[in-house]
């Protein structure tokens, strides 16, 4: 099927974790929110409180990839998230490809970027810089930091700076493409259709009157997720159980192309 196809497709980022491969994501899919918190600095329409009591109702965690220029305003918000089990990964400052910056420009984003979700793990957990995953020496999981190319679109020198601190671009193999579709049950479907064990979904962050649909199709998608008896987790839960029973060395594959994610 197509999940087959995406190491053919710019090779290097992240997209699933194959249960042939990692026994450990059995029945586990790592879901991610795009482009969090929220555009508007004004509380009347940030959507983050609802998708916090939506996530609990199904016992499900997430990874909320913040374009960290939206954070401002929204701070205790999302420190309520990490209180909760969440995590928050890199997407840059704002909203718009990299792929076209110089080496020195883009790693002065992703720094910045980085700096304010180290600042909201500060916040709660009193550590000054932590990586999304620490390196479990026991189990030797390797440490991970997350980072995910806004629109999907990659470029050599952006690619070099990740390679030097560190960080993994994380694509999807689980996409509606929720940015150009406004159909709720459509959206959750199409993710439906695409979720395995393994999978790493990925939904756009909704708001009061931008994206609000996105909901509902959340709502739909981990309702068939939980009669599938699938667990929703976090990007670096699903990495640390796929790292727990590994088989064979992880196997990073490319993305589906610029769907706006």
């Amino acid at each position: 099927g197509g999940r087959s196809l995406l190491g053919s497709v710019f090779p290097g980022s992240l997209c699933f974790y194959d249960r042939a491969k990692h026994p450990g994501v059995k029945g586990l899919l790592a879901l991610t929110l795009d482009d969090a918190p929220c555009r508007r600095r004004d509380g009347d329409f940030c959507m983050v409180a609802e998708i916090q009591e939506l996530l609990r109702e199904f016992d499900a965690q997430a990874t909320f990839f913040c374009c960290t220029d939206y954070v401002a305003g929204h701070e205790e918000l999302m420190h309520d998230l990490l209180r909760d089990g969440h995590e928050v990964a890199n997407h840059c400052p704002a909203d718009r490809s990299y792929a076209g910056e110089r080496e020195d420009a883009f790693e002065a984003a992703l720094l910045q970027s980085e700096g304010v979700c180290d600042g909201l793990r500060a916040a709660v957990f009193g550590q000054e810089s932590t990586p999304c995953l620490d390196a479990d020496a026991a189990s030797e999981v390797p440490a991970a930091r997350w980072f995910r190319a806004p629109h999907g679109r990659m470029s050599a020198p952006m690619k070099k700076v990740l390679d030097k601190h560190g960080f993994t671009n994380v694509l999807t193999d689980c996409y509606g493409n929720d940015p150009w579709i406004r159909d709720a049950d459509y959206l959750a479907q199409a993710m439906l259709d695409r979720a395995s064990c393994g999978s790493i979904a990925v939904i756009h962050m909704p708001e009061r009157g931008f994206r609000e649909y996105n909901l509902r199709a959340l709502r739909i998608f981990l309702a068939g997720l939980r009669q599938r008896e699938i667990q929703v987790v976090t990007l670096s839960t699903l990495h640390r159980e796929a790292h727990a029973r590994s088989e064979i060395p992880t196997t990073v594959v490319g993305p589906l192309g610029d769907g706006g994610i």
